[in-house]
């Protein structure tokens, strides 16, 4: 599988959460390399336990201002082609010295290939759709998806907690109302606004219509 190029602006870094790309790559048949931050040393841009997700036309997340995220990627399309999870280190006891954070920082990122028939990736997502929280615990090659963190074996090398998206109800109709939705919506919030007696048509559609 050939890699494309990160696009210039980092737009697929503003999601937090990356189940809905987990879930375009599942729903499409492809596989994904999901790479998880599981140690940080030095205070890093990003805590432990964030991730990215690489596929064929898919990339969602970021891991710092761009130091790291284009290496990461090209050692993700490797991940997918040869199925071998593998640990990136970058700072200090890394083997690629050339590629440092601004920060200073140490980091290690796993990464591993999902398939998009994994169990753990459906019960992820069905957890997901249900608003139930689940832990993810993997070694690379074995995965689990469970309720609670106790089934976790010696060789794991992540375990992440999924929480249920936050919910936003925003009642309004003049422009700070807008703003907050708008602004839930940007933070990954499950945004809901509420107006009454207002048009049927959405404020994005409206907002277009009445563009110059």
């Amino acid at each position: 599988m050939t890699r494309e190029p990160l696009p210039e602006w980092p737009v697929f870094g503003l999601p937090d959460d990356v189940r809905p790309a987990l879930r375009r790559a599942r729903d499409a048949g492809l596989p994904v390399a999901l790479a998880t931050l599981v140690s940080v040393e030095g205070g890093g841009p990003r805590p432990e336990g964030t991730q990215m997700v690489f596929g064929e036309g898919i990339v969602a997340g970021y891991f710092s201002g761009g130091c790291v995220e284009s290496d990461v990627a090209d050692h993700a399309f490797a991940c997918l082609s040869d199925g071998e999870p593998r640990t990136l280190v970058y700072g200090e006891g890394s083997p690629w010295p050339d590629i440092r954070l601004l920060c200073g920082a140490r980091i290690e990122i796993f990464v591993e290939r999902v398939p998009a028939d994994d169990p753990a990736l459906a019960e992820l997502l069905s957890a997901e759709t249900d608003r139930r929280p689940v832990v993810w615990i993997s070694d690379g090659f074995a995965r689990a998806c469970v309720p609670e963190l106790t089934s976790a074996w010696p060789e794991a090398r992540v375990e992440r907690l999924y929480e249920p998206v936050p919910r936003l109800a925003v009642v309004g109709s003049d422009p700070t109302a807008l703003a907050i939705a708008e602004l839930g919506v940007r933070s990954g919030f499950e945004t809901t606004l509420i107006r009454p007696k207002g048009p049927e048509g959405a404020a994005a559609d409206r907002r277009r219509r009445l563009s110059p």
